[in-house]
């Protein structure tokens, strides 16, 4: 956005908030959207923990701070997540890996950017 327009947190919840579906076939996935008042929620155990601890960082692995969880895979674990840092809010796939006893994210294949998620 310009700067002068809505961030692309509003931005997201504004749209997200404007239509009325809660899945979406990508391929061969199917994937389960949060509705707006369910996003705060969704981001425990990635952005934030129980506590409300802060969990994300810019190390290798970690969870990144403009990363908003939107949905997951209806038959699987991944989230689906929002890059909020990019301007085309590009639609990832979280994949969990346990890596030297510690969790660690890695985006999987893009599924597209949110807004062509809009003429699907």
């Amino acid at each position: 956005m310009d700067g002068l327009g809505p961030s692309p947190l509003e931005w997201f919840v504004e749209v997200r908030g404007a239509i009325d579906w809660r899945s979406a076939d990508v391929g061969d996935s199917s994937f389960v959207l949060y509705d707006v008042n369910e996003l705060s929620e969704a981001q425990i155990g990635y952005a934030v923990g129980i506590e409300d601890d802060d969990l994300t960082g810019d190390a290798p692995g970690q969870w990144r701070p403009l990363w908003l969880v939107v949905g997951e895979e209806e038959y699987g674990l991944n989230a689906l997540l929002v890059d909020l840092g990019d301007p085309w809010l590009p639609v990832l796939g979280a994949e969990e890996e346990l890596l030297a006893r510690a969790l660690a994210w890695t985006p999987a294949s893009g599924h597209a950017a949110w807004r062509a998620w809009l003429d699907a």
